[in-house]
């Protein structure tokens, strides 16, 4: 399945990293703009992750699948993000800042995961290096 990436090494370490590059150039700006818009803060755009952190929170606490205490709720529109959100946080127990922040980070990190897996993805379904790159960067 990978024999296609495996030709010529620095090709395709370019055609993976470009996107990658660009993706981690937006991750970049939205985090600088965040922090322009928040006083020095970074923050997240928009509410879903203070849902999201809000539930994985109750989760984490063993008040099960909750937004206010007591009162469980399938309010959860990503319930497998929050489960994983709500075990790092059982783990390591941060303030709201630090569970917006790995919310955040994890988020980054997932997002550079599917630029790369959309690349190489492209590249191997078309045989083309260029289709792969393209579908990357978009």
């Amino acid at each position: 399945m990978f024999d296609i990436l495996r030709g010529n090494k620095t090709h395709t370490l370019i055609v993976l990293l470009v996107p990658l590059l660009v993706a981690s150039v937006y991750l970049g700006l939205v985090l600088r703009f965040t922090a322009e818009q928040n006083d020095g803060y970074i923050g997240a755009l928009l509410d879903d992750t203070w849902i999201h952190v809000r539930f994985a929170h109750n989760i984490a606490q063993g008040n099960g699948l909750a937004y206010n205490d007591g009162v469980v709720t399938p309010g959860a529109t990503s319930p497998l993000w929050v489960l994983t959100l709500g075990g790092v946080f059982a783990l390591t127990d941060p303030d709201v800042d630090g569970q917006v922040h790995i919310a955040i980070g994890l988020s980054a990190l997932g997002n550079l995961l599917a630029v790369a897996a959309i690349t190489g993805f492209g590249w191997w379904v078309s045989r083309r290096a260029w289709v792969g790159l393209l579908a990357g960067i978009i």
